[in-house]
Protein backbone atom coordinates (compact mmCIF):
# COMPACT_ATOMS: atom_id res chain seq x y z
CA UNK A 1 0.00 0.00 0.00
CA UNK A 2 1.22 3.79 -1.04
CA UNK A 3 1.04 6.70 0.77
CA UNK A 4 -0.54 9.30 -1.08
CA UNK A 5 0.92 13.02 -0.62
CA UNK A 6 -1.01 16.27 -0.60
CA UNK A 7 -0.39 18.44 -3.09
CA UNK A 8 1.11 22.04 -2.09
CA UNK A 9 0.70 24.65 -4.96
CA UNK A 10 2.27 28.09 -4.87
CA UNK A 11 0.93 31.09 -4.74
CA UNK A 12 1.88 31.78 -8.61
CA UNK A 13 0.20 28.51 -9.72
CA UNK A 14 -3.43 29.33 -7.77
CA UNK A 15 -3.35 33.32 -9.34
CA UNK A 16 -2.60 31.79 -12.99
CA UNK A 17 -5.62 29.66 -11.87
CA UNK A 18 -8.33 32.55 -11.01
CA UNK A 19 -6.57 34.07 -14.06
CA UNK A 20 -7.24 31.88 -16.92
CA UNK A 21 -10.96 31.52 -15.09
CA UNK A 22 -10.63 35.81 -14.85
CA UNK A 23 -9.87 35.66 -18.86
CA UNK A 24 -13.47 33.68 -19.06
CA UNK A 25 -12.57 30.06 -18.84
CA UNK A 26 -15.52 27.77 -16.97
CA UNK A 27 -14.05 26.50 -12.82
CA UNK A 28 -15.10 23.17 -14.44
CA UNK A 29 -12.83 23.43 -17.52
CA UNK A 30 -10.25 24.68 -15.69
CA UNK A 31 -10.50 21.94 -13.16
CA UNK A 32 -10.64 19.38 -15.47
CA UNK A 33 -6.90 20.71 -17.28
CA UNK A 34 -5.08 21.15 -14.09
CA UNK A 35 -6.66 18.38 -11.93
CA UNK A 36 -8.03 19.98 -9.24
CA UNK A 37 -11.79 19.46 -7.56
CA UNK A 38 -13.88 22.71 -8.12
CA UNK A 39 -14.56 23.44 -5.01
CA UNK A 40 -10.57 23.93 -3.95
CA UNK A 41 -10.56 26.98 -6.86
CA UNK A 42 -13.84 28.22 -5.55
CA UNK A 43 -12.08 28.18 -2.30
CA UNK A 44 -9.69 30.26 -3.86
CA UNK A 45 -10.91 32.41 -5.20
CA UNK A 46 -13.29 33.53 -2.07
CA UNK A 47 -9.88 33.96 -0.26
CA UNK A 48 -8.72 36.21 -3.32
CA UNK A 49 -11.65 37.77 -2.71
CA UNK A 50 -11.62 38.60 0.41
CA UNK A 51 -7.84 39.50 0.95
CA UNK A 52 -6.09 40.42 -2.14
CA UNK A 53 -3.16 40.77 -2.15
CA UNK A 54 -2.39 39.30 1.01
CA UNK A 55 -3.69 36.15 -0.06
CA UNK A 56 -1.93 32.69 -0.58
CA UNK A 57 1.18 34.37 1.27
CA UNK A 58 3.31 31.96 2.92
CA UNK A 59 3.81 27.83 2.31
CA UNK A 60 1.11 28.21 0.12
CA UNK A 61 -1.13 28.83 3.21
CA UNK A 62 -4.22 31.26 2.45
CA UNK A 63 -4.23 34.15 4.66
CA UNK A 64 -6.46 35.04 7.48
CA UNK A 65 -7.02 37.74 10.18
Amino acid sequence: MTLKHRRKFTREFKLQILAEITAGKSIAQAAREHQLHPTLIGRWQKHHRLYADRAFSGNGRTYTD
